[in-house]
């Protein structure tokens, strides 16, 4: 196996938890390294991904619709970011699949972008947006309409209900903890009012991201690979990629046969 290979392999035997948050990191490294050769300024990669404030200048800069989500210039911006999207990601995953949380959060970055976008003219915003905030509180507010009771241990609090640790965090966010500026203040709005969305949808039995589902297999599950090889996995393989990478790593398929088995043992099992 060529090195290239292998480092393909690895990564898609990686929780969807963890790519995102390696996307992340690795847009941060690469924006601190390259800005080395700009002495000290603020390296042009920012601008180039950053979410500019009007439709118009969006037209010439698309992508940055989606690349502002996982763009981050301070440490403190990315660390915040991640732990709270590692955490409630976590939770998330108790109840959704990680194809849904992966979805999730590129839908709440862009109801983000598009809130941002639509009151910028009003609200006289003339910066440019950057940051996974938005994507982020789609997440925390998803877990906690979903899983609102699940107890946290909290250091030298003790246990608290989910909702409440998700209310905080949505005040945080709402204050600025993660952003000084208004522009930080309305994305925030897009991304909770999609994670609401969901979570109440789902509560209903009704996925909003389905929709969305091929793209996220391009980006992350490389589906027509699998499909061109007609390969179905395992059971065996199943259980040595949770020994491997955890629960959260299996895709939808994978939790499908894992489930079967587990039922189909049950239903065998002596009384």
């Amino acid at each position: 196996m060529t090195p290239r290979n292998n480092l393909m392999s690895r990564w898609r035997n990686l929780s969807m938890l963890l790519k995102l948050i390696i996307l992340n990191i690795i847009v941060f490294v690469v924006i601190r390294v390259s800005g080395i050769f700009y002495f000290g300024h603020e390296s042009p990669l920012v601008g180039f991904l950053s979410l500019p404030p009007s439709f118009s200048a969006l037209a010439f800069k698309p992508w940055t619709i989606i690349s502002y989500m996982f763009t981050q210039v301070e440490i403190m911006h990315l660390l915040f970011n991640m732990l709270w999207l590692y955490w409630f990601g976590s939770i998330l995953l108790l109840s959704v699949t990680p194809r849904q949380l992966s979805t999730l959060y590129l839908l709440g970055g862009i109801a983000g972008a598009l809130i941002f976008l639509s009151l910028s003219p009003l609200l006289f915003l003339h910066g440019s947006v950057i940051g996974a905030s938005a994507a982020v509180m789609s997440v925390v507010a998803a877990a906690g309409i979903l899983l609102p009771d699940v107890p946290l241990r909290l250091f030298l609090i003790g246990y608290v209900r989910l909702k409440w640790v998700a209310i905080v965090t949505v005040i945080l966010f709402a204050i600025g903890l993660t952003g000084t500026d208004a522009a930080s203040h309305v994305v925030h709005i897009g991304g909770l009012t999609a994670g609401v969305i969901f979570g109440w949808q789902m509560r209903r039995g009704i996925d909003i991201t389905a929709p969305f589902s091929a793209v996220i297999d391009r980006l992350f599950y490389h589906r027509s690979a699998r499909s061109s090889q007609h390969s179905t996995p395992s059971i065996s393989d199943v259980m040595a990629k949770v020994r491997r990478s955890g629960y959260a790593s299996l895709d939808d398929e994978e939790r499908r046969i894992l489930l079967s088995h587990t039922r189909h043992r049950s239903e065998n099992s002596p009384q």
